[in-house]
């Protein structure tokens, strides 16, 4: 689970920001539905991030995306790549050359880490991993470029895999990848436990579909997911009853097929009707793509992010599939979402607390600052909190400028 998420100097986050999922100690917070830790931690199922555009929300979960990328995904870089995570604030002079900066606190089996990263775009400045046996902060291993200092706790071929990576490549990586049982709880947090889902264009609408039916198409018995799938897709009324994947002959993609009932002319059924999930309308394929992602950070206890959360979703199809992760019913293995959005609709839902609710603004140097609605004094549990969103209460809205704006047309022969 994670617990918190900090960068500095990275995109428009030029000053260090913090997003946390530790639950306050407000009493007027409702208690149900948090998620237990170690040690008495209360911990938020959720977070809902609101802000103007190009404010920085997108930004924050790019954060996500590129260090979890880098530590998954691009592991292992050549020696003339650049580090993707490394991206610093362009618009300072004495930082654009500057390393960015993360910090991750979170629980990986049920022991909570502390990944601490400094990057620039040729090398690793500076990575720490940190964990606390009996409550009390332990270094595993710490890094300053090229050269390691190691904790006592930490056992095995430790040097060697050092003597391995490379200087824009992660010791964390090089050792889960080396098989080094200790570190690999840690690198399965941020290569599976981890899931940014971004929904920017339509390409990667359709890599996340390709590695649905995949798995969609595998589960069996003992991973029941297309059937416990099949009934959330019931759940939400598009008409759907069912649908089939078969895999194309000579391809690897698979084809999806949705079935919706078949009446005779006098309104009995005569059975079902299926054609290609392509055909759907857009707002079902998208339901289709998250409800799938969703469920599976359900079934498997994960963190997902989901930026431009509202697009072509129905309001209660939103507040709907928050919900299952509010339910201690459901979300049996402390499972997190956490989405940006504009739909301001989602604000007057009951389930969220005020922790839970985080703005970014940006600053006229550009920079952007993200706070939670908790922070801002005065917001009793009863406040509108829609209404006092979009007339600017509690900021995070665009400074639209009123101005005389006049449309102009050439002129025409006549």
């Amino acid at each position: 689970m994670l617990l918190e998420f900090s960068i500095e100097n990275y995109r428009s986050f030029r000053d260090r920001q913090t997003l946390s999922l530790l639950a306050g100690d407000d009493p007027a917070h409702p208690a149900s539905g948090l998620l237990q830790g170690p040690e008495s931690m209360q911990i938020l199922p959720s977070a809902i991030i609101y802000g103007a555009n190009a404010s920085g929300k997108s930004n924050l979960l790019r954060a996500f995306q590129g260090l979890r990328n880098w530590l998954a995904v691009h592991s292992d870089l050549g020696p003339d790549q650049l580090i993707p995570a490394a991206e610093p604030f362009k618009f300072q002079t004495d930082l654009r050359a500057q390393a960015s900066s993360f910090e991750v606190y979170f629980l990986a089996a049920q022991t909570r880490y502390r990944y601490l990263l400094r990057v620039s775009p040729e090398t690793v400045e500076y990575e720490a991993l940190f964990f606390y046996p009996q409550g009390r902060e332990a270094r595993l291993f710490e890094r300053h470029g090229s050269s390691y200092e190691f904790g006592d706790y930490l056992k095995g071929q430790k040097s060697a895999i050092a003597s391995l990576t490379a200087p824009n490549q992660s010791y964390l990586s090089k050792a889960a990848r080396n098989n080094f049982q200790q570190l690999l709880p840690v690198y399965r947090f941020f290569s599976v436990g981890l899931m940014p889902v971004s929904f920017l264009d339509s390409y990667m609408d359709q890599a996340y579909l390709s590695k649905i039916t995949a798995e969609l198409a595998k589960s069996t018995a003992q991973d029941p997911f297309a059937d416990t799938f099949k009934r959330l897709l019931r759940s939400f009324d598009t008409g759907i009853t069912d649908f089939s994947i078969t895999q194309q002959p000579l391809r690897q993609e698979h084809e999806v097929v949705m079935y919706h009932p078949l009446y005779h002319p006098d309104g009995t059924l005569a059975g079902t009707a299926g054609h290609p999930l392509g055909e759907e309308s857009a707002g079902t394929q998208k339901l289709f793509v998250l409800g799938a992602l969703m469920l599976r950070a359900l079934m498997q206890g994960r963190t997902i992010l989901v930026d431009e959360f509202e697009r072509s979703l129905h309001p209660l199809i939103s507040a709907y599939l928050i919900r299952l992760f509010h339910s201690p019913r459901i979300n049996t293995r402390q499972a997190q979402l956490i989405l940006a959005t504009h739909d301001s609709h989602l604000l007057s839902e009951e389930g969220f607390r005020r922790d839970q609710i985080w703005m970014t603004e940006k600053d006229l140097q550009g920079a952007s600052s993200l706070f939670a609605l908790s922070d801002i004094s005065g917001i009793r549990t009863s406040a509108p909190l829609e209404k006092w969103y979009l007339s600017g209460r509690l900021g995070a809205i665009p400074g639209i400028e009123q101005i005389n704006f006049e449309l102009s047309y050439p002129h025409e022969a006549r």
